[in-house]
């Protein structure tokens, strides 16, 4: 358990943390807790870029850290998204989207680690992670902070979901297609 690997824990961590405060703005009116969800999630957030810096930096790749990092990335991107679904911010549609896709490679992974292999996030994994916080992200603080729905807003929160979930789709096929030959077996 490397550093690297310790902060990709925390990840995992934060994840009761916000979501204790976001329900607690909406079901305890905790006026407070929306910005201390974001705080939160940006913290987490920022947990997912440092724990890989810090394992190449430093050498600490490790194959621990390679399951790790995309499980915390997981848990935590589909912990928020499960809030949002349930105050109707995400469209139902889109989570099922991330969520069949995560499991999908998921599944790809158990494969490759039965046959001794492990397989690292890609480039399409990395940038559909980036565009899962960011438009998470964007809709915490339209909630919490901007607090009023303006038409232009919405539109453009809700093409922020279609390329998130564009690129979750591309992501998954292409890890899919990369790592065929295990699907052959």
């Amino acid at each position: 358990m490397n550093l690297a690997n310790k902060i990709s824990l925390l990840r995992i961590i934060l994840i009761p943390f916000f979501i204790l405060l976001f329900y607690g703005f909406f079901l305890w009116n905790w006026s407070w807790a929306g910005y201390a969800a974001i705080v939160v999630f940006l913290l987490a957030a920022f947990t997912d870029f440092l724990d890989g810096y810090v394992a190449r930096k430093y050498h600490m790749v490790s194959a621990l850290g390679k399951l790790m990092d995309p499980l915390a990335d997981k848990l935590f991107i589909m912990s928020v998204m499960v809030c949002l679904v349930n105050y109707s911010m995400v469209a139902v549609w889109a989570f099922i989207v991330v969520l069949a896709r995560e499991f999908l490679i998921t599944g790809l992974r158990s494969v490759a680690a039965a046959e001794k292999i492990v397989i690292a996030a890609s480039r399409w994994g990395k940038a559909k992670t980036v565009s899962q916080i960011i438009t998470a992200g964007l809709i915490l603080v339209n909630v919490f902070i901007l607090s009023e729905s303006f038409p232009a807003v919405n539109a453009a929160l809700y093409a922020c979901v279609l390329i998130m979930t564009a690129l979750t789709v591309y992501s998954g096929v292409d890890y899919m297609y990369k790592n065929r030959r295990l699907l052959k077996n």
